[in-house]
């Protein structure tokens, strides 16, 4: 071990510090959804589909949100513990969409922003 200015560090074989602690995975992630960023889908209307894994329970279902080119949609919203959906009810005009979805936990603080 040496000490410098007071404060103990381990260092390597090669004089460096020890390499940071990986982080641990996300209490959050993303499993699939069904639209992918760039996708030409011929379908106008396209079920959206964000399929997660919440390992810690944080994301509180009543505060999920999405927006489709800006519109909020939160009140069509089909929510089950790990996944959201949400069918346009009408055909979408031709051209790319815009979609988000936020992940908000029960403390309500966004955990992750899908779009």
């Amino acid at each position: 071990m040496l000490l410098i200015a007071g404060i103990p560090r381990l260092v390597g074989a090669q004089g460096q510090p020890p390499p940071a602690a990986p982080e641990p995975p996300s209490a959050i992630s993303v499993i699939s959804r069904s639209l992918e960023p760039g996708a030409k889908i011929p379908d106008r209307r396209p079920p959206i589909e964000v399929v997660f894994q919440d390992r810690q329970r944080l994301v509180d279902p009543g505060r999920i949100t999405m927006t489709l080119d800006e519109a909020d949609v939160t009140g069509f919203l089909k929510i089950a513990p790990d996944r959201v959906s949400y069918t346009p009810p009408s055909g979408l005009p031709a051209g790319q969409r815009r979609v988000q979805v936020n992940l908000v936990g029960k403390d309500g603080q966004t955990l992750q922003t899908v779009g």
